[in-house]
């Protein structure tokens, strides 16, 4: 085998193994980021759950005055989170951890919900839509994603 063989081979050798490489990296960051939007949507859910077990007339107030009445949620059961109807609620929320349980990798998070209640038209009911967003990338601040979510909460009397 001559140098210039070597040479040739060694060439074709490393643009094989960077394209590997480049598809791996890529690969990584898809997973990444399929799995941070996971989380926002599992976050979300998790706070439209507990907005749609609120009683119908503390929505209903919420509605009236989003200035001055929040949304009663919380992050567990001793820790209140509220939130604001028609404003962007910032969130930080834990993406990984040590096997202590120390949090080591974090994501930005916005939760905005806008809510109507469609009494007016002759229903006992009121649509939410929640837009939410999420930090894509830990090393490019400010690379948002978003998504929406709508549900109708109807009036049912409890007793």
């Amino acid at each position: 085998m001559t140098l210039a063989e070597t040479v040739v081979g060694m060439a074709v050798f490393s643009l094989i193994a960077g394209g590997i490489i480049g598809l791996t990296l890529q690969s990584r960051r898809m997973a990444e980021s399929a799995i941070r939007e996971n989380v926002a949507a599992t976050v979300t859910q998790g706070y439209l759950e507990q907005i749609k077990s609120i009683e119908y007339s503390a929505l209903v107030d919420a509605i009236a005055d989003p200035g001055n009445v929040s949304i009663h949620t919380k992050t567990d059961q001793d820790t209140n989170d509220p939130i604001q109807l028609n404003v962007r609620n910032q969130k930080t929320l834990v993406t990984n951890t040590a096997d202590d349980g120390t949090a080591t990798r974090f994501m930005r998070f916005w939760i905005t919900p806008r809510a109507t209640n469609l009494t007016a038209t002759g229903r006992r009911a009121l649509t939410f839509t929640v837009l939410f967003e999420w930090e894509g990338n830990d090393r490019q601040i400010g690379d948002v994603s978003s998504s929406t979510i709508r549900f109708v909460r109807s009036y049912v009397p409890t007793y």
